[in-house]
């Protein structure tokens, strides 16, 4: 094989595994989602956002030992997918693993953001 390439080995056909594979999946309309990319992350990161209805987007940044350090997104937003860019919110942050606390028309959603 060469570098990068990578095979799949099943004992089924992949047509007769209907629910076990989710080809393109994207979350559910009613799921608030959220991941950030890339990550590890850097100033040019993004945090990709499924807001489930249009309503207030509370987004905190914290530390390993469970401390609010900031909040990073306090804004109204729209029912639908965002891009919200991490410029200017995650430079001063010592490398670690961080967690941002996302709450968004009464969910809540916790994703994991590595800084190195």
């Amino acid at each position: 094989m060469q570098p990068g390439e990578y095979h799949v080995y099943l004992n089924r056909n992949p047509g007769e595994c209907s629910g076990y594979f989710n080809r393109g999946a994207t979350a559910a309309g009613n799921v608030l989602a959220a991941s950030v990319f890339p990550n590890p992350a850097r100033s040019s990161s993004v945090l990709d956002l499924n807001m489930p209805e249009t309503g207030n987007l509370k987004v905190e940044l914290i530390n390993a030992s469970g401390q609010q350090l900031s909040t990073l997104f306090s804004q109204r937003l729209q029912k639908g997918n965002h891009q919200l860019p991490l410029v200017g919110k995650i430079e001063n942050l010592s490398s670690g693993v961080y967690l941002l606390n996302i709450e968004a028309a009464g969910k809540k959603a916790v994703t994991r953001i590595i800084i190195k």
